[in-house]
């Protein structure tokens, strides 16, 4: 079925508004720490960036495999002056382009995903979530993997879907190419990988949903080995950094087996997937759990899925024993989850609320607008927090740009 005229103007709406938020300034903060690692990437010729990914002892290696610094290399042509593009807005731009684009084009995952899930006549309210999110916001401001990693994490699930549902043997090749990407995006985004090994397994152990036929699961399971064969090449190195997280990031064993202490830095990484407020999260969580009951009553295999994008980074706690933690940034690929089941809540009780009063059910709008404003509130009060940081640091700028020098001497 086709989206009307009106479903068509608000996706409209949330496209052009993740593309405001995602553009604005982009250039104008200076580049910080990890930035300037990965924009250093950029001077390395491609066997230095595969050498200084796997040294970890080497200042110029970041803390990630070299997926987004071989992607972010289209970009390098756009820069007038490659060597001088951290000092100047134009050369940040171009830097933090890949990861705008991404964010930008996250809303329209989003989209994809709550359709194939079910929900058509309201599939642009988790889109408009993700548009405005202060998380979405920043991440997609910054020179670094995570927005594309929530971009490719949308998508691997849309096509994972789609797949099992239509058993069209055409998305095989699109599905592993997108989950091994996922993967070479960041070490931790190989947890996608596990998340659709774990639904894939479960499934036969599932009731299916009425009006779903899971009939292409032969061919979710080639794409699945096919995605982790491209991976195959980079498996060690993702091994090698699980079984000594302290090279991963030295500050990764500081929960030391103190259980309270891993629960909560994982309950930290949670709360990012609203807009980084305790007030967002009484809102969020509650909206997530109504949110899951409904795609549970869609799409159960969709909401298997989306349950281990959560359980998995859980497990692997509670594999280690506890001793390892997460920064939310890590977990970047819980957060567009998040924010639809957010949305898919916000559509269930309007629903619930439109059969039990008559003025709810004349005025349809009312419940939706009430929760939307609410959120942007709070996203717009961490987006202007966001803001007048960056003020700051342009402030702090001829400091930062003499370090910056003297890091690109080193190369």
């Amino acid at each position: 079925m086709q989206p009307s005229r009106k479903q068509r103007v608000l996706f409209l709406f949330a496209l052009a508004l993740a593309t405001f938020f995602r553009l604005s300034n982009l250039g104008g903060p200076p580049l910080w720490g990890d930035e300037t690692l990965a924009a250093g990437a950029q001077y390395l010729s491609l066997d230095s960036l595969f050498d200084e990914l796997r040294n970890r002892d080497s200042i110029k290696a970041p803390i990630d495999p070299p997926g987004y610094h071989l992607l972010n290399r289209w970009f390098h042509p756009l820069l007038a002056d490659p060597a001088k593009a951290m000092f100047t807005a134009t050369g940040r731009f171009f830097l933090r382009l890949l990861s705008a684009l991404s964010g930008i084009a996250l809303v329209g995952a989003v989209l994809l995903l709550v359709r194939q899930l079910g929900e058509r006549d309201r599939a642009w309210l988790p889109a408009l979530l993700v548009a405005f999110s202060f998380y979405g916001v920043y991440y997609s401001q910054e020179n670094r993997p995570y927005a594309a990693v929530a971009l490719t994490a949308v998508v691997s699930a849309w096509l994972l879907l789609r797949l099992v549902e239509s058993a069209d043997r055409r998305l095989v090749p699109a599905y592993a190419v997108c989950l091994a990407l996922t993967a070479y995006l960041h070490y931790v985004a190989a947890m996608v990988l596990a998340a659709h090994l774990l639904v894939l397994a479960a499934s036969y152990l599932l009731p299916r949903s009425e009006g779903h036929e899971w009939k292409g699961r032969t061919w979710a399971w080639v794409g699945l080995a096919l995605g982790a064969a491209l991976y195959l090449p980079w498996l060690g190195q993702t091994l090698n950094l699980a079984v000594r997280p302290e090279l991963f990031q030295p500050h990764i064993s500081e929960a030391g087996g103190d259980v309270p202490a891993a629960w909560r830095m994982l309950g930290a990484a949670l709360l990012h997937v609203g807009c980084g407020s305790t007030a967002s999260l009484v809102f969020y969580a509650p909206l997530a759990v109504f949110g899951f009951v409904g795609v549970w009553r869609r799409e159960r295999l969709g909401a298997l899925l989306i349950a281990a994008h959560y359980a998995v980074p859980v497990m692997y706690l509670a594999a280690s024993g506890f001793g390892q933690f997460f920064h939310p940034r890590y977990l970047i690929f819980i957060f567009p989850m998040h924010q639809l089941l957010a949305g898919w809540g916000i559509v269930e009780i309007t629903i619930a609320s439109a059969n039990r009063r008559a003025v709810l059910r004349r005025r349809p709008w009312l419940v939706p607008a009430a929760f939307l404003i609410v959120l942007f509130a709070l996203n717009a009060m961490a987006l202007g927090e966001y803001y007048r940081y960056g003020i700051k640091c342009a402030s702090d700028a001829p400091a930062f740009a003499e370090f910056c020098a003297r890091y690109i001497e080193s190369f």
